[in-house]
């Protein structure tokens, strides 16, 4: 996904891998980032999604992991994936991300972050909106259409 935001580390998860051992892949991967800083990510949760796209519907699932670093922390691509690191203020991502600059999951995953650290007040508009979305019923089997 060119020229859209993205997490410092982010990855796509194959059936049967540990999310925990694939986040640690990804972190030296995406962001150079060691097993001495990984010890302090923490696992926040998930998020379920399902999205139409060409074909289809498409469904999917983030596992979501918080790790807080240092502003002097040194983050270094190793995947030729990543143009750019960049540090955004609460207000700077929820702008990004009603503009439509970032990723579509990582979207889901910034909100959810910003809904967790309190970024967007209870007051907001759209607060009873978003908080519902990211947690709703994932298991749309049970769900069926009227005749």
């Amino acid at each position: 996904h060119p020229g859209l935001l993205d997490h410092a580390v982010a990855g796509f998860l194959p059936v049967g891998e540990s999310p925990v051992d694939k986040l640690s892949e990804e972190a030296v991967e995406e962001a150079g980032l060691g097993a001495d800083m990984l010890v302090h990510a923490r696992p926040v949760g998930s998020i379920h999604f399902v999205i139409s796209r060409k074909p289809g519907l498409q469904r999917g699932s983030v596992y979501i992991f918080d790790l807080e670093i240092g502003p002097d922390t040194d983050l270094e691509n190793r995947d030729g994936e990543i143009e750019a690191f960049l540090t955004m203020p609460p207000d700077g991502v929820v702008t990004a991300i009603s503009s439509g600059r970032f990723k579509f999951d990582s979207a889901l995953v910034a909100t959810d972050f910003l809904l967790r650290h309190g970024c967007i007040e209870m007051d907001d508009p759209s607060y009873l909106r978003i908080g519902p979305a990211l947690n709703s019923d994932p298991d749309w089997s049970h769900r069926r259409s009227s005749p």
